[in-house]
């Protein structure tokens, strides 16, 4: 029989137990057996090994990859297996599930798992980020700024207690300290300069999701990347200004810099803070804070089964 290559996270934050981890790997089996194809569980300890195993997948002569975990091990596989003709599916097991979400995958782990019988293949866009010696994909966005340092102070065990709400209750701590920096955007040569809370460069997926209509539902399959920016100011009216242009910018369907909001679209985009802030790529944040990053569009270099 045809195989699947799978790998399940117990680093994930509802991946801890093992009595449960073996139950999904039941369940992801009985759903690839309904598929045609046989399993083949990789136990990685690391991870260079699991970079090794989804690497050498598509010479290994898998016709598909499973990955139950978070957002860093949907990344994981993603910057292995993008570019390539090796098709990829989502179990989410973290605490936000940004992809699984955008393409409406079950949260309910082994409800994603039945639903591999009959899930279909789609191709999506993926970012390219560079910014020192990091070389890294994003699938849905990268972000400069306060949502990166919300991802910062949000401590994992709180994520594992309450889950997406952990990220929320971070929010509200951080809110009266809101901080403003002066940043330079540059999109497909273009040049922007403005003062920002923060900026988003996105792929796909619902800026907050589930809490927005289809109006601010950004396209994985357009070719472009969406940078949206909340505009600031360091003054008393801050954070007005700061609400002021995040709903604007959330709500609003066209783009443009003018006014509150600040959206547009491009195929490159340079993004520089000073002072340097945190970055975070697809929920993660990244090991060095330079404050300055480029992404380009690699479209249709991920293959996807939903």
């Amino acid at each position: 029989m045809s195989r699947a290559l799978v790998l399940i996270s117990p680093a994930a934050s509802r991946g801890h137990d093992p009595t449960r981890r073996e139950r999904l790997a039941a369940a992801i089996d009985a759903g690839l057996a309904a598929r045609g194809l046989t399993s083949v569980h990789a136990i990685t300890a690391t991870v260079d090994e699991a970079i090794a195993v989804l690497e050498s997948a598509p010479q290994d002569g898998y016709e598909l990859v499973v990955t139950a975990g978070g957002d860093g091990s949907v990344r994981l596989a993603a910057n292995s297996l993008a570019g390539t003709l090796m098709p990829l599916a989502i179990v989410p097991l973290g605490t936000g599930n940004l992809l699984a979400a955008t393409l409406g995958v079950s949260r309910d782990p082994f409800a994603a798992a039945a639903r591999l019988a009959h899930a279909q293949p789609m191709t999506i866009d993926t970012g390219l980020l560079e910014t020192g010696d990091l070389r890294e994909r994003f699938t849905v966005a990268a972000g400069v700024g306060f949502d990166a340092r919300v991802m910062r102070a949000t401590d994992p065990a709180s994520k594992k207690r309450f889950g997406v709400l952990a990220y929320f209750a971070t929010v509200l701590r951080m809110l009266p300290s809101l901080p403003v920096v002066e940043t330079q955007i540059v999109v497909d040569g273009r040049t922007y300069e403005l003062s920002t809370v923060a900026v988003l460069v996105a792929n796909c997926g619902q800026i907050v999701p589930g809490l927005l209509g289809p109006r601010v539902t950004l396209d994985p399959t357009d070719g472009v990347l969406d940078v949206v920016a909340i505009r600031g100011e360091a003054s008393v009216l801050g954070l007005r200004i700061a609400a002021r242009s995040a709903l604007d910018s959330l709500l609003r369907s066209d783009h443009g810099h003018g006014g509150a909001s600040f959206r547009v679209r491009g195929e490159r985009v340079t993004v520089k803070t000073s002072p340097a802030e945190p970055i975070q790529v697809d929920g993660d944040l990244l090991s060095i804070e330079t404050g300055e990053f480029r992404a380009v569009v690699q479209p249709s270099s991920l293959t996807l089964v939903v």
